[in-house]
């Protein structure tokens, strides 16, 4: 049996005793299921039994009382008014909140069972001007885009770190979840901290966020520490900004614990500073060291022809990491692909790996006869590096190493395509595609079926110019859909940057499928 919560895909009016027993039953049928063993849908309800709808506006008001025609202010909102109960939603109308340099401060309080959800209402633009600093716990953000419509100039003159205008999110906030949302063009689109554990990032689109200092660009993707609890980092989309993608890390004092990183696709990271050079895709490292990271089905893509960039599962510094999972995930392009040390435990199968002209992997301080490490793939030139010692040939890798049997090495470039559906955990009906076009074809076809029945209206937004007009729209009728890869445009930064996003494509696209 399969349930889909439709009626939360659409805001409603206040709530009535007829819809609090409508949420009732659906839990009882739920249960129901799960004690059948029967399968859910691509959608989560928020597991609640009660929920009242609430308001915010541009134009709403600190007096108001937060009905859909006396709405409230924004920060009113979010401070939790009285009215605001565990399991209610707070919907946000369209237009601009904030000048650019507005920090708004959430202090919302669900509970595990009933989340406090604050949503975008639907088939409209809500966009938060500045960032928000999220305290409180358990609570949604959903669907809303967050950016800096005030930037100038990406050009900082001051040295180091220090902000110039505000993150998209700093989370403090434990059980927090921040879904579906367009963070972009802000100085970091997310901090993660360690307050906020047993919280979740999904599904989220992440670009051009980040500045140009004189010594470096600065401003993650996701800055992410965590000691107690699990982190879930999954789905995400995060394309070229000035700084990391995801960097998990910290100095000596701080925690990279419990994390789990799933389907993601990061691509470009760093590609906005002068010269247009490659950062980490992903980073994790650092603190009282890594410890219990789970990385599976993601996708990490630099140029292959520019030679540059690199992810990195943990540095060759003094130290054990403890608890590496790493499964079928796709580390393309850089130099090297991938870095991996000192971990005490690990699994390492089903990986693909590939770098034009550098080092393939560069690893150190390995405990092989602790490991699961077979079944990988790697393309490129054969070079790899052990504890700094380079070897030329995989065969000689596998020798030092004592790793990769049942594994395969292809001298070149990769052929054929490489595409990949992942069904959105929250919304029936939406998906991110990730094609790798080895073979350069104009266009590329790909199973949406997960996703869409017959008859579903739907269309396809390329996720480096999300705004712009769809690349593919329809009703689908089944089979395959065809996804352009060639004159593909990419949304530039806001404010004078020092280099210009480039196009990925045709070698490399990554899009968004919406049913309509």
């Amino acid at each position: 049996m399969r349930i889909h919560a439709r009626d939360q895909d659409r805001p409603v009016g206040a709530s009535s005793g007829n819809q609090r027993f409508h949420w009732l039953i659906v839990l009882i049928l739920a249960a129901l299921c799960s004690a059948c063993g029967g399968g859910g849908g691509n959608s989560v309800i928020p597991p609640t039994v009660r929920s009242t709808d609430h308001y915010a506006s541009p134009s709403g008001t600190s007096t108001a009382d937060g009905s859909i025609g006396s709405p409230w202010d924004l920060q009113t909102a979010l401070n939790q008014p009285s009215t605001v109960l565990a399991g209610d939603t707070i919907w946000l109308r369209a237009g601009t909140y904030g000048n650019g340099l507005s920090v708004f401060t959430s202090a919302l309080n669900g509970t595990v069972a009933q989340p406090v959800v604050v949503r975008q209402y639907a088939d409209e633009r809500a966009i938060i001007n500045g960032g928000i600093s999220v305290q409180g716990s358990y609570t949604w953000y959903w669907g809303f885009e967050v950016t800096n419509l005030a930037i100038a100039n990406r050009n900082i003159p001051d040295s180091g770190s220090t902000n110039p205008f505000p993150n998209g999110f700093d989370i403090y906030a434990p059980g927090s979840k921040f879904i579906n949302l367009i963070v972009h063009d802000t100085a970091q689109a997310f901090g993660f901290w360690v307050a906020a554990p047993d919280a979740e990032i999904n599904g989220c689109l992440i670009y051009n966020n980040g500045w140009q200092g004189p010594d470096r660009g600065h401003g993650h993707g996701i800055y992410t520490q965590n000691q107690t609890g699990t982190k879930t980092i999954a789905d995400n989309i995060i394309l070229q900004g000035f700084a990391l993608g995801i960097q998990a890390y910290g100095t000596g004092a701080t925690y990279v614990q419990n994390y789990v990183f799933s389907g993601n696709t990061i691509a470009h990271a760093g590609t906005l500073t002068t010269g247009g050079h490659h950062d980490y895709n992903l980073l994790v490292t650092g603190g009282q060291r890594p410890q219990n990271i789970t990385l599976t089905n993601n996708y990490t893509y630099h140029k292959p022809s520019d030679n540059e960039g690199t992810s990195a599962l943990d540095w060759i510094d003094p130290g054990v990491s403890q608890n590496l999972v790493a499964q079928n995930n796709y580390w393309i392009g850089g130099q090297p692909a991938l870095q991996i040390n000192n971990w005490n435990t690990a699994t390492f199968t089903g990986n693909a790996i590939y770098s034009f002209a550098g080092t393939l992997l560069a690893a150190g301080h390995l405990f092989p006869s602790t490991y699961t490490w077979s079944g990988n793939k790697y393309y490129g030139n054969g070079v790899f590096s052990l504890n700094s010692q380079l070897f030329q040939s995989f065969a000689s890798w596998q020798t030092a190493s004592q790793l990769d049997t049942n594994t395969t090495f292809q001298a070149g470039r990769p052929t054929g395509i490489w595409s990949f559906v992942r069904p959105n955990k929250y919304e029936t009906g939406r998906a991110n595609v990730t094609i790798y076009n080895w073979d350069l074809a104009s266009s590329v076809a790909i199973d949406p079926s997960s996703v869409l029945a017959n008859g579903d209206k739907y269309l396809v937004r390329n996720a480096q110019d999300y705004f712009n007009t769809p690349v593919l729209s329809g009703t689908y009728t089944g089979g395959s859909l065809q996804i352009p890869m060639t004159n593909l445009t990419a949304a530039q930064p806001t404010g004078i940057s020092p280099t210009r996003v480039q196009s990925s494509g045709p070698e490399f696209g990554t899009f968004i499928l919406l049913k309509q």
